[in-house]
């Protein structure tokens, strides 16, 4: 190719109180091995959202963004409220089924090669429950921000009592941000699943960025014992020279070492996850991507471009309210209208009084004309009274449409803003190095604000 495609899939949207922007980018490669799920009712309180970065094919990534949403929600854990369990559980039953007779199937029914490669195609995966409706805890309160991580989560509980014992022996408090809040104030729950080097951020107002999870590369050393114990070579910083990550869907040439427990082959699907919580008033944005974009860009680069139009919509704002501001001339010219309103009483006044004078000469003429007038008078305040209620409905019906292009520019500056962080990461012809700026590209944005 001598061009990139920077045609973009976008999808956008909102519900409730949650705003997103997906967009993707197929760049140089000849095929578009990305994809995704945006899911925002996914139970009544979570949405689903997942970017799956697909590498050997699109066809792992491809059947991920299909059938994953219901190996989740069908998942016990998942039921009982156990969303770490959930998501450990069910990433390891997606690679399990698709290494059965069936799950071979639905892969050749989506093979685009129509070859048989289906141990090679894998994908990456990033995956985020968002609860809409959490109620804080006291461990959460008090804090503006909090992350605890859970890595390596065994659900066989080996040497452990319980499931508690074992999570607290692994939890480690990331980052912690104390700010003395209304403890009553509502607040965001979010899980991060994480099986590759795709990544999370939370994005806030003055552009601070909190990277949210840790990439899985075989030169770790947690992932180098796991890859050597396995029989594995790490060479120029990839498994036996091939892959530059250690975890993900598929791959099942890497994990086909059945002596070995299938959280321990070279290649593991097992997520690390990592639990959040944000206030619901902080303008917050939860940025997920793929490895490609964040190769090319720091962390703030791309919170700046993430929260570029929030200070421009508030000096719109404010530059609006200045021009509502009565100026000297609107000042005198509300001097003269009021004057001129006198004026008008005044000489109403004298018109009702030569109007009574003109009703008493007249008020001998029959019941039947101030029954008519009495009437008329009736007819008049209902007409009066209809035409009121239109002003309103008017009125209201203004004040909706005028909220939702208000929302509507929101949600498409979001989208502007992930396209321009995408277009910043695609290398210019000749400019492609050791594979940067070379990748698909996508990338996920939820605002989260109430």
């Amino acid at each position: 190719m001598s061009q990139p495609i920077t045609t973009c899939d976008v999808s956008k949207g909102n519900l409730g109180p949650l705003k997103w922007a997906m967009v993707s980018m197929q760049g140089w490669r000849i095929d578009m091995e990305d994809d995704h799920i945006i899911f925002p009712d996914f139970t009544e309180n979570i949405a689903l959202f997942a970017v799956f970065d697909g590498h050997g094919g699109p066809e792992v990534a491809r059947i991920a963004a299909k059938l994953y949403p219901n190996f989740l929600k069908s998942n016990e854990y998942f039921i009982q409220g156990d969303y770490q369990r959930a998501l450990v559980s069910s990433f390891e039953r997606f690679d399990l089924f698709m290494m059965s007779e069936e799950g071979k199937k639905v892969f050749k029914a989506n093979n685009t090669l129509k070859t048989d490669i289906e141990l090679c195609a894998g994908c990456t995966a990033i995956v985020a429950l968002v609860e809409k409706n959490w109620e804080s805890t006291s461990e959460w309160n008090g804090s503006e921000v909090k992350m605890n991580a859970f890595k390596d989560l065994d659900l066989r509980q080996r040497a452990y009592k319980n499931w508690k014992d074992y999570s607290d022996s692994i939890k480690e408090t990331v980052f912690n941000e104390k700010k003395q809040k209304n403890l009553n104030k509502k607040k965001w729950k979010v899980w991060i699943a994480n099986a590759g080097d795709c990544r999370a951020l939370l994005i806030q107002k003055n552009k601070k960025v909190f990277p949210l999870n840790e990439e899985h590369k075989p030169f770790d050393p947690r992932e180098r014992k796991r890859i050597e114990n396995a029989g594995g070579l790490i060479i120029k910083m990839r498994i036996d020279e091939n892959l530059n990550l250690s975890r993900a869907m598929g791959d099942f040439h890497y994990k086909n070492n059945f002596s070995l427990p299938f959280d321990q082959q070279l290649i593991i699907s097992k997520p690390d996850i990592y639990e959040l919580v944000v206030d619901a008033d902080e303008h917050s944005y939860l940025f997920l991507g793929c490895d490609g974009v964040f190769e090319v860009l720091s962390d703030s680069d791309i919170g700046s471009q993430i929260y570029k139009n929030e200070k421009t919509r508030k000096e719109k704002a404010n530059e609006i309210e200045s021009e509502n501001e009565p100026s000297i001339i609107d000042e005198i010219k509300e001097e003269i209208k009021k004057e001129e309103e006198v004026d008008f009483e005044k000489n109403e006044e004298l018109n009702n009084l030569e109007q009574e004078n003109n009703e008493d000469l007249q008020e001998n003429q029959g019941e039947s004309n101030s029954g008519e007038s009495l009437k008329s008078s009736s007819v008049k305040n209902l007409e009066n009274e209809k035409e009121e209620e239109i002003n309103v409905e008017a009125k209201n019906g203004k004040e909706e449409i005028e909220d939702k292009n208000e929302e509507s520019q929101e949600i498409n500056e979001m989208v502007e803003n992930v396209k321009q962080v995408l277009m910043r990461t695609v290398a210019k012809p000749g400019q492609i190095t050791m594979g940067m700026g070379y990748d698909n590209m996508s990338a996920i944005c939820v605002k989260l604000f109430v």
